[in-house]
């Protein structure tokens, strides 16, 4: 891991915490005779665990789907059943680690690539958006606390704005990014 990297033992908690809906999914759907082809729970039972579990039936589907991603349940022969991550999760924090960060490998090759003749426009973008987040990790470094993701994104969005050529605005910097009334 490299140096300055928070260990497992404290990055597993936060993920324990934002994963906690697929994690009841999981534990509520057991052994299940069958998903989609996908792998994907079957409309009646989304609609059997948001009502088990006080959730939303597009809150169950997301959950179950992250669950899923995670490794928390394995689809196998039609059906799904627990996946070993579930057996681990409360005690084996590199186990929860590797398993939220599978989930964000698998949303980018989930992610829909953009049509041929806009993917120079995005590849710009997204070396851009990467050209900022020093700043953004600085940012939230400092604030110390929550911060929405509109925040975020306006952040991000006036960073590109101020990058681009001809605007006559000056780069981004930690002074520049700070919200209104946020001493900086």
């Amino acid at each position: 891991m490299p140096e300055g990297f928070p260990a497992p033992s404290e990055l597993a908690p936060l993920a324990r915490r934002m994963l906690v809906d697929a994690v009841r999914v999981a534990r509520w759907a057991g052994e299940l005779a069958e998903v989609d082809k996908r792998g994907e729970l079957l409309p009646d039972d989304a609609r059997a665990a948001g009502r088990a579990l006080a959730m939303t039936v597009g809150a169950a589907a997301k959950a179950w789907g992250q669950a899923l991603l995670v490794g928390l349940v394995e689809a196998r022969d039609g059906g799904a059943g627990p996946g070993w991550r579930l057996h681990a999760w409360e005690h084996d924090d590199e186990a929860v680690v590797r398993g939220w960060s599978a989930m964000f490998d698998a949303w980018t090759l989930l992610a829909p690539v953009p049509p041929a003749a806009l993917r120079g426009v995005f590849a710009v973008l997204a070396g851009q958006a990467v050209d900022q987040a020093p700043q953004l990790l600085s940012f939230l470094h400092l604030v110390d606390g929550p911060v929405a993701e509109s925040e975020l994104l306006e952040l991000l969005r006036r960073g590109l704005d101020e990058r681009r050529v001809g605007t006559g605005r000056r780069p981004i910097s930690c002074c520049t990014i700070w919200p209104p009334g946020t001493p900086g």
